[in-house]
């Protein structure tokens, strides 16, 4: 039998007010997902002070798998696929575990208004319940909770098809997710979150990522104006959504903490976050125009922003 989907209300951080309302589909499928368990998926945000810039873009952050086992007792495993998609997600889902798998935003209603029926892009769901007679999929997504039917469904399976091996079609790279603890609670949820906090405090990056950033920003302005809108939005995910998102997070993982000390570092992710947005709307000027502007000089005060956030961090779990 399938699983019974969730009552779905969203997690506050998505809250259309916000400065960043979406991070990415990993982060925001997890905080949805845990959200629908009644946990607070806050605890695994601490992860992302390992935020960096890689040279073409800000890291594409993801919560901690260690994490997850430690905080929620969620194991988190490769599922081997050998035979038809949707025969081991039934298997799977009958079993209780969510089950994470690689689709086509195309076929996904949910991105009405930008792959859905427009283009092909890969992004990550969890997939809650599935009936292959009635041909429908729930699933969680980005910062929700839907239901698929009907020609997308089919499209979706379509890797199913007898020939698969003979064409050579992939199958998608899935996971699925075990519950085998119960969850931390309270206090002590609140303690391992301090504790994962220091240990990716370590892995966070030695030299400031918007110094970096700054270095190149220039050429990278001049290269998004001269391609146009089109390629604005690939680099407007890639950079300023990532971090504004990030430090937006991180601003509700130290308000969740409760910690009084804790609460100017807040303010300065806040920042960030506000200034990401206000540098998106900058280069979108510029694009329209085909005029380089001066928005790279707002990168000074995020760089002022992240420096006093990570120094705080460190002085706190030391």
């Amino acid at each position: 039998m399938p699983a019974v989907a969730p009552v779905f209300t969203p997690h506050p951080v998505h809250a259309a007010e916000r400065h960043w309302p979406q991070s990415n589909c990993s982060l925001d499928l997890w905080i949805g997902y845990l959200h629908s368990l009644g946990l607070a998926p806050e605890a695994l945000m601490g992860a992302l002070v390992q935020l960096d810039f890689e040279g073409d873009q800000f890291s594409f952050c993801k919560f901690d798998a260690t994490d997850l086992s430690r905080l929620y007792g969620l194991v988190l495993r490769e599922l081997a696929l050998y035979d038809r998609l949707q025969d081991h997600i039934v298997t799977q889902v009958a079993r209780g575990h969510l089950v994470l798998v690689e689709l086509d935003g195309y076929h996904l209603p949910d991105t009405a208004g930008t792959s859905y029926h427009r283009e092909h892009s890969k992004t990550t769901v969890g997939i809650q319940a599935i009936d292959p007679e009635r041909q429908t999929l729930s699933y969680f997504h980005n910062s929700g909770f839907y239901t698929l039917e009907g020609a997308d469904y089919a499209a979706l399976f379509a890797v199913d098809a007898q020939d698969r091996q003979a064409t050579g079609a992939l199958l998608p790279y899935t996971e699925y997710l075990l519950r085998k603890q119960p969850a931390l609670q309270g206090e002590a949820l609140k303690a391992a979150a301090r504790e994962a906090l220091a240990r990716h405090l370590a892995g966070a990056p030695v030299e400031n990522p918007f110094r970096v950033y700054q270095r190149q920003y220039d050429a990278d302005l001049a290269r998004v104006i001269a391609r146009g809108n089109d390629y604005f939005h690939l680099y407007a995910f890639n950079h300023f959504r990532q971090f504004g998102a990030v430090f937006g997070l991180l601003e509700a993982f130290l308000q969740w903490l409760g910690d009084p000390a804790l609460q100017p570092l807040a303010a300065h992710c806040d920042q960030i976050a506000a200034k990401a947005k206000l540098m998106q709307f900058r280069v979108v000027r510029a694009v329209a125009r085909q005029r380089p502007d001066d928005s790279g000089l707002i990168l000074n005060d995020i760089a002022a922003h992240w420096d006093a956030v990570m120094a705080g961090l460190r002085a706190h779990v030391h």
